[in-house]
């Protein structure tokens, strides 16, 4: 286990629990404690159905509003560049691929968080909009690759600057060792998840 440690490898998990607790034991002093909406759906399954297995609903039903509202938050943010959010993930993909920002189809999938669909539709809206263009790909020139232009390199770092300020108040009831938690039990929680695609995970 030491050889484990110093490789990086062991994950503290008892001091993680205890993190955890602390945190908490926090939440109850600030108040936390009090019942949402979450808790009354559960308590009401529970009562009307007992044998229906309702605690994980307090999870999912909780991701599913936070991603309800982030996702209407960002659009709201991006709506000042007449971006939604799909295509900020579109541009954004190619801005952080550096020089000369240009991904195929194929590369651009690999990397975004939308559907394949939804980036074909993004990408027909940022030509429109003059900060993409397609030109064929060198490798293979039947591929017809994204590239962002002047324009579309200006106006995604402006987004970009905007989308992490309006994600970083997303969490400001966090502190960063609880932020820290919460990355490490979603990404558990995706991997997990029989809905979760090779592709986010990052795999081959």
């Amino acid at each position: 286990m030491l050889e484990l440690m110093e490789k990086g490898w062991f994950f503290p998990w008892d001091d993680f629990a205890e993190n955890i607790a602390g945190s908490i034991m926090q939440h109850k002093s600030e108040g936390l404690s009090k019942d949402d909406i979450l808790d009354k759906l559960v308590v009401e399954w529970r009562r009307e159905l007992p044998n229906l297995r309702v605690d994980s609903l307090g999870v999912v039903g909780r991701i599913q509003y936070l991603g309800n509202e982030y996702e209407r938050n960002a659009n709201k943010v991006l709506k000042e560049y007449d971006l939604k959010y799909t295509d900020f993930d579109v541009i954004g993909a190619l801005r952080r691929s550096g020089d000369p920002f240009q991904l195929t189809p194929t590369q651009l999938c690999e990397t975004v968080l939308i559907t394949s669909g939804a980036m074909t539709a993004a990408i027909d809206r940022l030509e429109r909009a003059g900060f993409v263009r397609r030109v064929p790909d060198e490798s293979d020139r039947r591929i017809r690759a994204a590239t962002l232009t002047k324009a579309g390199i200006e106006i995604s770092e402006k987004a970009a600057e905007a989308r992490f300020n309006e994600a970083d108040k997303s969490v400001t009831g966090l502190n960063q060792n609880e932020k820290n938690q919460l990355i490490l039990l979603l990404k558990k929680l995706i991997a997990s998840s029989q809905y979760t695609s090779n592709q986010f995970q990052g795999s081959e």
